[in-house]
């Protein structure tokens, strides 16, 4: 697994590549903590990811949970397609309305906020 993170002002683009599975998760972690110290608005594009875990996407719910309680976003560039869409929904994680926290932003998985 590697990433590339893009900045523009107070928003980045965090590209990830390769298999993000559990040996990778708290690297994953602290890029995303790290990131929401620089910035308000991060981007996540895993069009070049080969293979996600629950423990990866584990990761980006409690990341958007955190950036959300900061008042900062955290979003896919695309959630619509892929590895990502198939992995929820083997897991039967796909969700069509929010989790049933208080956040601000609408669920990272789908439905309303």
């Amino acid at each position: 697994m590697t990433y590339d993170f893009e900045t523009s002002g107070s928003s980045g683009v965090m590209k990830f590549k390769g298999e993000l599975v559990l040996e990778h998760a708290k690297k994953i972690k602290t890029a995303l903590l790290e990131s929401m110290g620089q910035m308000n608005n991060i981007a996540i594009d895993l069009k070049q990811v080969t293979q996600i875990d629950l423990s990866c996407l584990q990761v980006f719910c409690s990341a958007h949970r955190t950036f959300d309680t900061q008042k900062k976003v955290l979003s896919f560039v695309e959630n619509g397609e892929g590895l990502i869409v198939q992995t929820l929904n083997q897991a039967g994680l796909m969700k069509n309305k929010a989790c049933g926290l208080e956040l601000d932003t609408a669920c990272l998985w789908g439905g309303g906020s």
